[in-house]
């Protein structure tokens, strides 16, 4: 664990390009700050999934887009026919009208099924953050002790840590 974060300030770090002073840390959290993390990508992950799987289009709706696409299809057909196919036609048409409409009416279901979910994604969002206040509070997740950070004077002999 010394190794990972460098415990000892009297150390340089030269594994970058440019040496720099180790940071003294006098308190790390890793685990903590691992379980927030954790917790924030599983967090998202499932809201966005949530809200995905609310705004998607149901089988239903996708359903009646290719009939109509095919009832738009037949009736420019017989349109095409001339008169003789004025019925045929006219029949087609307002079957479009009423597909367009039963159409309408699943995709304005679908826009408020995914507006109730996007409130409900924002108040458990709320919720999360108010319980990861109050359980974290006062809690350090990292702290470094000041009296040992480097002022940069390395070069002229000097430490260069504050005593």
């Amino acid at each position: 664990n010394n190794r990972l974060f460098n415990l000892n300030p009297q150390q340089t770090t030269t594994m970058s390009i440019l040496p720099f002073p180790p940071t003294p840390l006098t308190i790390l959290h890793t685990s903590d700050i691992l379980l927030l993390l954790t917790y924030g990508i599983l967090h998202e992950a499932l809201l966005r999934l949530y809200l995905h799987q609310k705004s998607k289009r149901t089988s239903h709706e996708r359903k009646l887009q290719i009939h109509l696409a095919t009832l738009r299809y037949e009736a420019a057909r017989k349109r095409a026919l001339g008169p003789s196919a004025f019925v045929e036609a006219s029949k087609l048409e307002r079957a479009v009208l009423a597909t367009e409409k039963e159409l309408g009416r699943l995709v304005e279901d679908r826009e408020a099924r995914t507006a109730k979910a996007g409130k409900v994604v924002k108040r458990l969002n709320l919720f999360s953050n108010v319980v990861i206040l109050l359980v974290y509070w006062g809690v350090a997740m990292l702290a470094v002790d000041g009296s040992r950070i480097g002022l940069g004077n390395e070069s002229n002999g000097e430490d260069g840590y504050l005593e």
